[in-house]
């Protein structure tokens, strides 16, 4: 019995070093944006709270970035307030280019919708970061300086109101930022003690795992 309980703890005690060692391995510090576009940029719905930034070329007095109030609601230079959460960017585009039409030919307008997302945790720089449709999570985690040593950067969370969404490994160079929300914060989690410790750990299991052995093996005899 008691060669089966020390082997039992053994085991126990490989797979925590093993769990500790895996973890180290990850890549700290994914600070390259990722290539990834997502279709549906100019397509997601605009919210409160969002910023858009409107260019109408050879306009600069129409032209500036303009908050979404909590009313949904923008005001523009000559066209005054205007509902804008009723549709998307691309849609907003179109409308905003019949409207200037009226009194400048031909006006080429562009529209950038930017959410307002806090990045925290094991970042360089977390504080409130303005994103535009096109980037991802992991773009905006760069955008923040990139993983620290002591973050684990396959362990991000999504945090929206009292909601936790945690995203999978593979989730986070796809996730898009026209998927969050203004006010959404993207947190980084930290390694666990194991990974951060590597020689502590081994020194540790070498030290104790001898030591419960035998105690195992006094306690079934």
């Amino acid at each position: 019995m008691w060669r089966t309980a020390s082997g039992a703890l053994c085991l126990a005690l490989a797979f925590l070093l093993f769990a500790g060692v895996a973890e180290g391995q990850d890549d700290p510090s994914p600070t390259e944006p990722s290539e990834y576009v997502p279709a549906a940029g100019g397509d997601a719905p605009i919210r409160p709270g969002d910023q858009i930034r409107i260019e109408i070329w050879r306009e600069p007095d129409f032209s500036g970035v303009f908050n979404v109030d909590e009313q949904g609601e923008i005001t523009l230079p000559r066209l005054g307030r205007m509902r804008v959460t009723t549709g998307s960017a691309n849609e907003l585009q179109t409308h905003l280019r019949e409207e200037f039409g009226a009194f400048l030919r031909n006006p080429s307008v562009d529209v950038v919708v930017l959410r307002r997302v806090g990045v925290h945790g094991e970042v360089r720089r977390p504080q409130l970061y303005m994103v535009d449709l096109t980037m991802t999570v992991r773009d905006v985690i760069a955008l923040a300086g990139g993983v620290l040593e002591t973050g684990n950067p396959n362990r991000v969370t999504i945090v929206r109101g009292g909601e936790e969404i945690r995203l999978e490994r593979d989730e986070i160079a796809s996730f898009a930022t026209a998927e969050l929300r203004s006010g959404d914060q993207i947190v980084v989690g930290r390694r666990s003690w194991f990974a951060l410790n590597p020689i502590a750990t081994i020194t540790t299991a070498a030290t104790v795992g001898p030591l419960l052995v035998g105690l195992v093996t006094r306690l079934f005899r």
